[in-house]
């Protein structure tokens, strides 16, 4: 339902920030001064929309802030209580767009669409480009500025268009993607390209190679793509989101930087676990390349991956980094100086054993992205308690809040990648809104820290 009213209010020009629960509305509220409206389901976890509008009507600042209920309770009696407490308009699900806007509007809460985000495609496939053009057509946030079948084709179309993103095919006749990409760091090199690329071995380390070049992020694509429903299937689910997270990162105003917690007076960390999604493939280089192998506690990756790529991945770091990088398997004990990859398409947890630390890696559950941070890092907490280090770097979604949470709550320590220098802001954004954050660092401060960890442990032990 979030994702629902998200996309109505954006495609109607608002700025959207969302919440799980009332109790998570007030921070943001608190945080982000401004805000002119508030919409709220009522039967929530931890705080409920009607104690979220008692809230607001009992606070100065937000007395009068329109506050609209969209819920499914349609009992007269419920709708005068939500009234009652302070809900400026109330619908009822199932609702239409119109509604929904038309209620807004009564309230003179309108906003300007925003324009539409220029798309370049740039695939071999017949099927791929139609079913990208259809459902690109269909979103009124984007707009098709043209289809590429090779990268001779595309590097004139963006001359001529200035299109805003690309969506790059890997492998074509021609000039493949590699290719295209490469010349185009020379022409444009800040245009964001997303890669598509087939899941097997070569395209793995393709896209691999793709991200090292500039590439911005990637989705893969069913083999052979002939089954059209799985192409519309994979585009709906991943690429249509991550081309909007995208784009929307490059229209936010600039973050002001968060007051930095104090540190914990927490001993050096015997254990380092790291979250990342979109982008985090080459800051993970960045972060981990100045490290020595001496470096005092090992170091878990939780990098949103699917199978295969996480192994690709994990060799490729090892000739990039002079830390030992391996992909994690179950029962793998945990070794100072280590690098472990958390294998795509699994959930990767560190449990404690004789003094030390053991991986272990079950198959996935339920939704989210596999591996996960939260995964990861709640167990991580668990383990090694106030010696846990946590860092969560660039990412879209939420994966690692909660789990950061858990890390502060042990009295360990949490990192965030600074949102400026993050591909999408999404992951560290969310861990700097709960509060639980100790600083905000770009890729080559982050690398700084764990030197001192290195300094600092080398100096007790002589």
């Amino acid at each position: 339902m979030r994702r629902i009213l998200r996309t109505v209010l954006e495609e109607a020009g608002f700025e959207v920030l969302e919440a799980e629960n009332g109790r998570e509305a007030l921070l943001q509220l608190d945080q982000a001064p401004g805000v002119g409206l508030v919409v709220t389901d009522w039967e929530m976890p931890e705080m409920d929309g009607i104690s979220l509008l008692r809230n607001l009507r009992d606070h100065p600042d937000y007395r009068t802030l329109p506050v609209v209920m969209v819920t499914q309770e349609t009992r007269a009696a419920r709708i005068r209580e939500a009234l009652q407490a302070g809900a400026t308009e109330y619908i009822m699900k199932p609702f239409t767009r119109e509604t929904l806007l038309e209620k807004l509007a009564t309230l003179g809460c309108t906003a300007h669409p925003r324009a539409s985000s220029r798309v370049l495609v740039v695939d071999d496939s017949v099927i791929v480009r139609r079913v990208l053009q259809e459902r690109i057509d269909e979103d009124a946030r984007l707009e098709l500025t043209g289809l590429a079948t090779d990268g001779a084709q595309a590097l004139e179309l963006i001359a001529a268009d200035r299109p805003d993103i690309v969506v790059l095919d890997v492998e074509m006749p021609g000039m493949n993607g590699l290719d295209t990409l490469r010349e185009l760091r020379t022409r444009a090199p800040d245009l964001p390209v997303v890669m598509f690329s087939v899941l097997t071995e070569r395209g793995a380390q393709a896209t691999l190679e793709a991200l090292s070049l500039g590439a911005v992020d990637y989705i893969t694509k069913p083999s052979g793509t002939g089954d059209p429903d799985e192409v519309r299937r994979r585009i709906d689910e991943e690429l249509l989101g991550k081309l909007r997270a995208i784009l929307d990162e490059r229209d936010r105003r600039p973050a002001p930087p968060i007051a930095s917690r104090a540190p914990l007076m927490a001993p050096d960390p015997r254990l380092v676990v790291v979250g990342a999604s979109t982008g985090g493939p080459e800051v993970l280089r960045t972060m981990l390349a100045p490290l020595p192998d001496i470096f005092p506690a090992p170091i878990v990756v939780a990098q949103h991956m699917p199978p295969v790529f996480t192994l690709h991945f994990a060799k490729r770091l090892a000739r990039q980094v002079g830390l030992e990088v391996h992909e994690g398997a179950d029962g793998m004990a945990l070794e100072a100086g280590q690098v472990i990859i958390a294998p795509g398409g699994k959930d990767t947890t560190v449990v404690a054993r004789d003094g030390g630390f053991v991986l272990k890696v079950e198959p996935g559950q339920g939704k989210g992205p596999k591996p996960s941070a939260d995964h990861l890092f709640r167990s991580a907490a668990e383990a090694a308690g106030e010696t846990t280090l946590g860092i969560v770097l660039t990412g879209m979604g939420r994966d690692g809040m909660l789990g950061a949470a858990a890390i502060a709550a042990a009295r360990g320590r949490v990192l965030v990648q600074d949102r400026q220098s993050s591909v999408v802001s999404s992951m560290p954004r969310a861990v700097i809104e709960s509060g639980v954050a100790e600083r905000e660092l770009a890729p080559v401060q982050l690398a700084d820290a764990l030197l001192e960890i290195t300094a600092r442990t080398t100096e007790t032990q002589t």
